[in-house]
């Protein structure tokens, strides 16, 4: 089994959109196996999201 390297920054077309119309990713906090850990901005609330 062959394991390939991910690039370290998130997709910059990720970063651009916005998850249900409320949360947009900002900045990646972690990687894991299963899963990647971004902060994100509520847009509603205009707080950050974690």
């Amino acid at each position: 089994m062959q394991v390939r390297a991910r690039p370290a920054h998130p997709d910059v077309t990720w970063t651009a959109r916005t998850v249900a119309r409320r949360y947009r990713p900002d900045r990646l906090l972690g990687r894991g196996g299963a899963a990647d850990v971004f902060e994100a901005l509520d847009l509603r609330l205009r707080r950050p999201w974690r």
